[in-house]
């Protein structure tokens, strides 16, 4: 089975989600000294970096936070007209190609297909082999016509593929001081911070960064990433690919362990990565130091937070570091609710997608938010937690919502009590009567 990690997309049965394009360019354009041309009509384009700058405003308050400075995506379009699907678009695609080697002398130009393209049949590798040797530079065409099968994440993997097959080289030597992160979500809110923790251990265990794949990197950190150590594997869903790929290619390791979130997940994380550098002094010292800044945090929030009822509305993600926070904070259970689409998936492959290891709690199967909304109606529970919004007036429950991508390590969870304590604080969830509504 395939591993369903902590921001793993809702996985149902038979469909696909997004646009494969879309997932192909993400990844793409992460690479700094390099250019996208998306091949196709001028909308697809204006989709992609109409919701790469929506993220970045969304990531805004955090990048000021961690001084990350935001840079406007680094792609172009063929903006191809009626004329270009009918007699065919490759003269296009030769002359944008030309032209952005001409004003942005890119290291690396990487085409990308829109649905279009692939259905009238342009021969896009052909012109890539003929300017690659013109202009003296790697040409990469990922194919993305996502009209043929596939969605989104199918755009991301054919690009790391593609990125990996074609550019990285084998390893001259190994660091043995180095690591490659394989699979951050660049689009996330808390893609930056999660990062800036990690380093934070790294450097503590005398490990260096050597490539972001794929986040802010470059040509040159790609094709010899092969010759770091070990690959540490940010999220299943997007960098366990990557790592598998690069193992069998180049006999590269990996940490079979996604980021770690809570305190159980980063003791473990760390001395596993402790072990393996041989810093296991080090890494205790440091699993000494989240241990001790989680419980100094997390009693005083138990004292109000104990006793609190709670009911969760998941996805199939694991849930693991969430049921141990709230244990921590010694509030109580009354459901789990799995919302699923699809009324063929199985309960039993659901509820271990969950990754709970905690025995005697009532987790259900869902197939309509209706019947979740019943449920919190008739528990009223204190706190109410959901991957999705809940449209309920329920005077004395507050509802908070669980991040797609949670942050990484003790101080990320902390952070999520001290959200809770602060609503559930909040007179006017408690006594709204009070307010006059």
């Amino acid at each position: 089975m395939e591993l369903c990690g902590k921001d793993s997309s809702p996985r149902f049965r038979g469909l696909q989600y997004g646009c494969t394009m879309a997932g192909a360019a993400v990844i793409a354009e992460q690479i700094k000294d390099s250019m996208v041309i998306i091949h196709g009509p001028v909308g697809c384009i204006h989709q992609n970096i109409a919701m790469q700058v929506s993220m970045a405003l969304r990531r805004q308050i955090i990048n000021d936070q961690l001084a990350v400075p935001l840079s406007p995506p680094r792609m172009v379009s063929t903006c191809l007209q009626e004329a270009d699907m009918v007699f065919g678009g490759e003269g296009r695609l030769k002359e944008v190609v030309l032209e952005v080697y001409q004003r942005h002398r890119p290291n690396l130009i990487s085409i990308v297909s829109a649905c279009a393209v692939e259905v009238i049949g342009d021969n896009i590798r052909a012109i890539a082999k003929e300017l690659e040797r013109e202009l003296g530079i790697p040409i990469l065409v990922i194919e993305s016509g996502g009209f043929m099968g596939g969605g989104y994440e199918k755009g991301v993997r054919n690009a790391c593929r593609d990125l990996i097959e074609n550019l990285v080289a084998p390893p001259r030597d190994r660091f043995s001081d180095r690591v490659n992160i394989l699979g951050e979500k660049s689009m996330s809110s808390e893609v930056d911070w999660n990062y800036k923790e990690i380093k934070r251990w790294l450097d503590c265990l005398g490990i260096s960064v050597h490539t972001r794949f794929a986040k802010e990197t470059t040509l040159t950190e790609i094709k010899t990433m092969a010759e770091s150590r070990l690959n540490l594997i940010s999220s299943y869903e997007t960098g366990l690919l990557v790592a598998q790929i690069l193992k069998e290619k180049f006999g590269q390791e990996y940490l079979a362990r996604d980021f770690p979130t809570g305190l159980a997940e980063t003791e473990a994380w760390l001395e596993e990565l402790g072990k393996y550098f041989r810093q296991e002094e080090k890494a205790a010292e440091l699993i000494g130091q989240e241990k001790s800044r989680f419980y100094q945090t997390i009693q005083p929030l138990r004292m109000f937070l104990a006793g609190k009822r709670v009911i969760i509305n998941t996805l199939d993600k694991n849930i693991e570091w969430l049921v141990e926070l709230i244990d921590q904070a010694g509030m109580e259970f009354q459901a789990i609710n799995i919302f699923s689409l699809m009324p063929e998936d199985t309960s039993a492959e659901r509820i271990n997608n969950l990754g709970i290891s905690r025995p005697g709690l009532a987790i259900k199967k869902r197939t309509s938010l209706a019947e979740i909304e019943e449920e919190v109606k008739e528990a009223k529970p204190q706190l109410c937690l959901s991957f999705y919004p809940l449209e309920l007036d329920l005077p004395g429950t507050v509802f908070s919502t669980i991040p797609m991508v949670p942050r990484t390590g003790t101080a990320g969870t902390l952070g999520i009590a001290k959200e809770w304590a602060r609503l559930l604080r909040n007179p006017y969830y408690k006594e709204r009567w009070r307010t006059g509504d």
